[in-house]
């Protein structure tokens, strides 16, 4: 296949979906000559630019942000995005509720896709030292990692306040935060909630793959806090490293996983603190939830049997 790219180079899933399709043999890239498909990484601003394009068919990949943002609140860009969706020859999503969401707004043809853990890097085996000598971090201390971008959709300002009452009954715990994507503005926010609570914090990154996984293997519990999003592969990774999560209740999330089963779901930065402190309390518990966690990654997220699907669904296009 012949596929031109309309994504993010940047991103993880842009990298990703390039080395899978060549190692395939498949030709892929930004500048692909008379492409046979066109491939967009989100329905807005790379899924416009592709529809424009108009060389060959169109599929998009739609993210959280794409449709679980306020677009409804905005006429006219609901009706761009739902524009670009019935001009798609097939839509993929991470979640059903994203699935369902798309159909609803006009896309003709939806199928699930994960972005899943790449499980020869994400594992429970590995050095859990590496990453905390790098951070010159001391052997009494316990370690809180946020693995997601440092922007407002992420609610990072949730985990400072909510690090304030963790510190408060942990004082030896340090959080971890990601500065992938990081928002200088919003950093600045960040760091200034930490220093008026003292909270003892770190801001590393942006990381390797291989460097995510020491950071997961070093921590206690990986937070994920988004106002909306889709099943994203942190969560996956986390979960194959055996660690807890603690993560927003949306909807998405709740597909797969269940609260004080698998995960820890909080609807507030209260509520954020007391799952943290019953993680850092309960060895028992983030043992149960990491270990059922770690099975659900294994069956649902696994990015080379994802991949594969994806490229069988490509194929079927051009037959």
């Amino acid at each position: 296949m012949r596929i031109r790219l309309y994504a993010d180079s940047e991103s993880i899933h842009t990298r990703r979906c390039i080395d899978y399709f060549v190692s395939r043999g498949h030709e892929v890239g930004f500048h692909v000559p008379q492409p046979q498909l066109l491939h967009a990484l989100s329905v807005t601003d790379y899924g416009y630019q592709a529809v424009k394009d108009s060389s060959a068919p169109v599929v998009l990949t739609a993210m959280g942000e794409d449709l679980l943002s306020d677009i409804r609140k905005d006429p006219s860009l609901l009706a761009r995005v739902s524009d670009v969706l019935r001009q798609a020859v097939l839509v993929t999503a991470d979640s059903l509720e994203l699935c369902r969401i798309a159909r609803k707004m006009g896309a003709s043809r939806v199928e699930l896709v994960r972005f899943g853990a790449d499980f020869a890097i994400f594992s429970p085996s590995g050095d859990r030292k590496s990453f905390r000598e790098s951070l010159a971090v001391a052997e009494d201390v316990k370690l809180v990692f946020s693995p997601r971008a440092l922007t407002r959709l992420y609610r990072i300002d949730w985990i400072a306040r909510a690090a304030a009452l963790v510190t408060a009954r942990f004082p030896q715990v340090e959080f971890v935060f990601n500065t992938y994507r990081c928002d200088p503005q919003y950093r600045a926010q960040i760091e200034n909630i930490l220093e008026r609570h003292d909270v003892a914090a770190r801001f590393v990154g942006p990381f390797s793959p291989e460097q995510m996984h020491y950071a997961y293997l070093a921590s206690e519990c990986v937070i994920s806090v988004p106002s909306v999003d889709g099943f994203p592969v942190t969560i996956f990774e986390a979960l194959a490293c055996c660690r807890p999560v603690v993560l927003a209740r949306l909807t998405a999330y709740e597909e797969l996983l269940e609260h004080k089963h698998s995960a820890m779901f909080v609807d507030s930065e209260e509520e954020l603190a007391q799952a943290v402190i019953a993680l850092l309390e309960d060895q028992e518990l983030a043992r149960r939830l990491a270990a059922l966690g770690q099975q659900i990654a294994f069956k649902y997220g696994n990015l080379h049997t994802e991949m594969e699907k994806f490229e069988r669904l490509l194929l079927s296009l051009l037959q």
